[in-house]
């Protein structure tokens, strides 16, 4: 049962991961959610370190969307000055703003991951469309109280995933 919400990978940073493999594995989309996976909360606008890293990716030919449950004004702020597609108001894990950005990708789901710090949210959705998933650790250890209470459940949830064997 927990399994649903076990990432496909689990990372320390979006610095870390290994984007040539998923190049090689025929990911070449990626979603990203924004707070606490990419900047603190508290972070208005994109900082050099992950324009930087977008423009990398871009280089090496990824398609790259922001997924992000925080308003349109949050997301417009945060990605001002920088090329790049996103979704506002998602209301994850729904599926219909993740489909929406895959529509703006013009990617199938065998061709995107979604690159997150919740498993609530972030693994779930990708899990239930079937999309390759990546854990990312919080950038920060704080956040709102509704997520300070699910981060104890995940933890229960990345304890029984690494028992299981993944990392």
């Amino acid at each position: 049962m927990l399994e649903r919400f076990f990432p496909n990978e689990y990372v320390n940073s979006v610095y870390l991961i290994d984007y040539n493999k998923l190049l090689n594995m025929g990911i070449n989309s990626a979603i990203f959610d924004i707070d606490n996976t990419l900047v603190p909360h508290y972070i208005e606008r994109a900082p050099k370190n992950i324009r930087d890293l977008f423009e990398k990716l871009k280089g090496m030919g990824f398609k790259i969307c922001l997924l992000s449950n925080n308003n349109e004004r949050r997301v417009q702020n945060f990605k001002r000055g920088i090329d790049i597609l996103s979704v506002s108001m998602a209301g994850k894990p729904s599926l219909r703003a993740l489909n929406k950005a895959m529509v703006l990708l013009n990617s199938q789901p065998e061709s995107t991951c979604i690159i997150g710090d919740q498993v609530f949210t972030d693994i779930y959705c990708g899990n239930r469309k079937k999309i390759y998933t990546i854990l990312v650790k919080p950038v920060v250890n704080k956040d709102e109280i509704i997520v300070r209470i699910k981060r104890g459940f995940e933890r229960k949830v990345i304890e029984a995933f690494s028992r299981k064997g993944g990392r």
